[in-house]
């Protein structure tokens, strides 16, 4: 079981750099844009987070927001999904807006792929830390921290968090670990098309593409959490649906015929 985990883990990692990999070289091979639009990207992902996770992990009673995600599963999605979409799109918006008229619709799209692939290296370094700490979980016992002269209530505590941390990589499979792999290539198109939307805001003035995109990306993360009880298959199923709608809306802005609200 311990060699398979690796394995899969590996395989999830790999791929995933190659992910990276791949927006890197669209955005400067492909698009042929300078790639500070695609750090911009990164940028503007670390500070849609530095406002995103801070709130939503203040202590449960402190805040209506913390309350609400100790209610039920339909009101924790809501407040997550809306919670997200409210601090990257208009993060997104205010990054795009600093940069127009010097960004162009293939500059957004770079903007759109780093700020998905420093999602993915978040990610990235979640699977990393949980592929090196397998050595200590399989081979930690509660003889051996007994005999570190770690305390016995403490060493109990350990066990248990062990325990549980082994029960769920069990749950790990090839089939997991490249839904996550899946789901982090549909991240992509979201972002780009997110990106998009905000680029049309700042070009035409219409506050309504950046409603659009609060309001889709609020009902992405609202389906994902409400679907997950049916299973891996099934939500990543449901995000490829949003996932397609998102490369064809990308398609048709980038087909468009040239006018005021698509050139920069």
């Amino acid at each position: 079981m311990h060699t398979k985990i690796v394995s899969y883990l590996s395989i999830e990692m790999l791929l995933l750099l190659g992910l990276i990999a791949a927006c890197v070289f669209v955005a400067g091979k492909k698009l042929k844009v300078s790639l500070k639009f695609f750090f911009f990207g990164v940028l503007g992902f670390l500070i849609s987070q530095i406002i995103h996770l801070p709130l939503m992990h203040i202590p449960p009673g402190q805040t209506i927001l913390a309350q609400l995600m100790r209610g039920p599963t339909l009101y924790y999605a809501v407040v997550i999904g809306l919670w997200a979409g409210l601090c990257e799109e208009i993060t997104r918006f205010a990054m795009v807006k600093l940069k127009y008229p010097s960004i162009s619709r293939y500059e957004a799209i770079a903007f759109g792929l780093g700020w998905a692939s420093l999602e993915i290296i978040m990610v990235l370094g979640i699977v990393g830390i949980t592929l090196f700490s397998l050595p200590f979980v399989y081979r930690t016992s509660a003889e051996t921290l007994l005999s570190q002269g770690i305390p016995e209530a403490d060493v109990k505590l350990i066990m248990n968090q062990i325990e549980i941390f082994k029960s769920q990589l069990q749950n790990v499979t090839i089939w997991v670990a490249l839904s996550a792999v899946a789901e982090r290539l549909f991240a992509i198109i979201f972002h780009t098309a997110f990106s998009l939307m905000a680029y049309l805001a700042v070009s035409r003035k219409k506050f309504l593409y950046i409603a659009l995109a609060i309001l889709t990306h609020t009902i992405i993360n609202f389906s994902a959490v409400m679907l997950m009880k049916h299973g891996v298959l099934i939500t990543e199923a449901a995000i490829m649906v949003f996932a397609i709608l998102g490369y064809w809306f990308i398609m048709v802005v980038d087909n468009k015929p040239a006018d005021k609200g698509l050139e920069a």
